[in-house]
């Protein structure tokens, strides 16, 4: 299964049956999306006009429950969970920004990168510890940073 790089969010992640049902903004608002595991085909399963959010399968596995959002604000809402009624991807007019151009894909390249690994030192931290943090100026000692120093 894999989706592949974009700049819609995907969020909420549920597991039903051999699908898994997320958050997306693909079309420009909050819907429920699936992807199937085995075959990695996509779908829309909620239309919401304002938003859908937070999915979560009933206990019987029978039903869709979501937050909706409507001009009265958010509602539970519900819907039979049938895959043959939703729509695929082919057939979901993707919404993006015209600002934001080509992206790089950093996360193909993270993974070949090694970072150093150093053994950690506490005393190096100490400015977490002092309000102000330690003096960067050899020349200006911690007496000079008190909060009693007069500064007539």
């Amino acid at each position: 299964m894999a989706i592949p790089p974009g700049f819609d969010d995907l969020a909420n992640p549920v597991f039903y049956r051999d699908y898994v049902l997320y958050k997306s903004s693909y079309d420009g608002v909050d819907n429920i999306y699936a992807v199937e595991i085995s075959t990695g085909r996509r779908y829309r399963v909620t239309s919401s006009r304002h938003g859908a959010n937070d999915p979560a399968i009933s206990p019987d596995g029978a039903k869709l429950l979501y937050s909706d959002f409507t001009v009265d604000g958010f509602n539970l809402a519900e819907l039979p969970l049938d895959p043959s009624t939703w729509t695929g991807m082919d057939s979901v007019p993707q919404t993006r920004l015209g600002y934001l151009g080509g992206y790089r894909d950093y996360a193909a390249e993270a993974q070949a990168t090694q970072f150093p690994v150093e053994r950690y030192r506490p005393s190096l931290n100490l400015s977490r510890f002092i309000p102000g943090g330690l003096p960067r100026d050899r020349r200006t000692s911690a007496s000079a940073c008190s909060p009693t120093t007069s500064l007539d």
